[in-house]
């Protein structure tokens, strides 16, 4: 589902129009599912790295998920990934998206996204009990789309699956290599990994709305996977979208909020919450939308198909 504010989405089963929990959820993860790579594009990726530590040297490379490709199964979807981290986004998506389109194209690679790092994010659309749906706006403290209302995400980390596993190799910081050494699903421990994974998938949305908007989590329903969107205005940098919703109002929500001392908290400077309709019709008003996120209008237009396929039951 092409649309005109720079995303795409792809909407799971229609088998499953309530969205897919954990079980519905299968990966796998090896190396040939990271992105393609020379000798000019590690060089441009340590240049462009270079530059940014020297500017933050608090800077590091994160480890993060890579999806490969995704597939139907009988009983939901399987997610191919690999592992690439926040110096290789940098060197790719975030700074040469117009060369790694030429490439792609040159060196005949059907997926044109191929050479991009493209790290897997999760973003969550939150309904209250008054329906509304619940936005953040973007402190100046971020690095992108400031002062733009957004809706709660992150990233599933690597590195807490890993720890999560009581790996013995668990360090704070780990290569690409290590990782795959680890959390390659082609060894004898592949149904613990694999389980590992799809559980932090689904708990670290959970893990954002407490860090970032204070929710409390125990007043949150069941978390449902609707699908997953490309970002184009990033090359492609690709999300799960998730849904949760709570009986709390938006006022509730909103004083959690403003009592509360989330770790991320700092990342916006205020809440706010839409009627679920006004959501929808900022999707055909262009003007309107200017003040959402890509993410965050992706995330509506994700939720308002399956809001209209429940609205029919």
């Amino acid at each position: 589902m092409k649309e005109k504010f720079g995303f795409f989405c792809t909407s799971l089963d229609s088998r499953i129009p309530e969205g897919y929990l954990p079980g519905h959820v299968e990966v796998e993860i090896e190396p040939q599912y990271s992105e393609r790579t020379n000798e000019e594009i590690e060089s441009e990726i340590e240049a462009v790295w270079s530059e940014r530590v020297a500017n933050n040297p608090k800077l590091f490379p994160g480890l993060k998920f890579r999806i490969g490709k995704l597939e139907k199964t009988s009983n939901g979807i399987k997610i191919f990934l690999g592992i690439t981290n926040y110096k290789r986004y940098l060197g790719t998506n975030h700074s040469w998206l117009e060369k790694n389109q030429k490439r792609g194209v040159e060196s005949k690679v059907s997926d044109t996204l191929a050479h991009m790092s493209s790290p897997l994010g999760c973003s969550v659309v939150l309904k209250t009990g008054d329906d509304r749906l619940v936005f953040m706006r973007r402190s100046f403290e971020v690095a992108e789309a400031q002062g733009l209302l957004d809706i709660p995400g992150g990233h599933p980390e690597p590195l807490t699956v890993i720890k999560n596993l009581k790996s013995p190799n668990f360090k704070k910081e780990l290569s690409i290599q290590e990782t795959y050494q680890i959390l390659d699903t082609r060894q004898s421990s592949s149904e613990s990994i694999k389980k590992a994974v799809v559980q932090e998938f689904f708990q670290s949305i959970l893990s954002e709305l407490e860090d970032e908007i204070c929710f409390p989590l125990s007043e949150a329903s069941p978390v449902r996977l609707l699908g997953i969107l490309s970002n184009n205005t990033t090359g492609g940098k690709p999300d799960l979208n998730f849904y949760i919703e709570t009986k709390l109002s938006f006022e509730q929500v909103h004083k959690h909020y403003t009592e509360g001392k989330g770790a991320e908290k700092y990342e916006s400077t205020e809440l706010v919450g839409f009627p679920i309709e006004e959501c929808f019709s900022t999707l055909n008003d262009e003007r309107a939308a200017q003040q959402f996120t890509v993410c965050a209008l992706a995330g509506i237009k994700m939720f308002e198909t399956f809001w209209r396929s429940w609205a029919q039951k």
